[in-house]
């Protein structure tokens, strides 16, 4: 049950860092944020799937075997969360009157793919193929991959209808908020790893949290 709520607890780090809804919506968001073009915002669409792509690949090829997954997931959520927390602070404060804080919000949704794609993206799926015994894997993955997509749906198309009632910055503030107790869950729930061994003990703990929430 513990290794059930760290995966669910993880798709819900997924979905809330707010990955998603800036890709389903970037063009709209950028427009918000200062994107008055639709050229410019397709020009920013385009550099924000690219640098998702290219830190996707430099954490398959580079990263995660050298520095763990758990370290890459603290540091891309922490990314994310400064990213939103910035764009939820210029859309709610200084929209409309401070161009240079415009340009970094602009900036942020940029970065912030970078993070996403160390962190959220390839953690989120890579998680549940690790930490169940093989005879339950392929349920409880068909279980959690499931859920995630639905809760992906819901936030998703739901997402203009909480910018309608409760403001632009609004839904950037939700994602900080979860996103930061999510993070301090993870780092105390979410062990390091090295060394994985399947079938069998599936996954080994080389670099323990303070405090473990969940046994092997």
């Amino acid at each position: 049950m513990r290794r059930f709520i760290l995966v669910m607890m993880v798709q819900i780090g997924f979905n809330f860092s707010g990955g998603n809804s800036i890709t389903y919506y970037q063009t709209s968001i950028l427009s918000t944020i200062g994107v008055t073009t639709k050229d410019g915002a397709y020009l920013f669409s385009g550099i924000y799937g690219l640098m998702k792509v290219v830190a996707v690949l430099i954490y398959a090829f580079v990263l995660s075997e050298r520095f763990g997954r758990r370290r890459m997931l603290l540091i891309g959520s922490a990314i994310n969360i400064l990213c939103v927390l910035w764009i939820a602070i210029y859309l709610g404060v200084l929209a409309g009157k401070n161009q240079a804080a415009g340009w970094v919000a602009i900036a942020a949704v940029c970065v912030f793919a970078i993070g996403y794609g160390i962190g959220w993206a390839p953690v989120a799926f890579g998680l549940n193929g690790e930490v169940f015994p093989n005879r339950i894997r392929a349920k409880i993955m068909s279980l959690t991959i499931g859920m995630q997509y639905l809760a992906n749906f819901c936030l998703t198309r739901f997402f203009p209808n909480m910018i309608a009632n409760i403001g632009t910055y609004g839904p950037f503030a939700i994602f900080t908020v979860v996103s930061s107790a999510i993070y301090i869950y993870v780092f105390f729930a979410l062990p390091g790893e090295s060394h994985i061994v399947l079938p069998g003990k599936v996954l080994t703990c080389s670099q323990k949290p303070r405090v473990l929430l969940w046994n092997t």
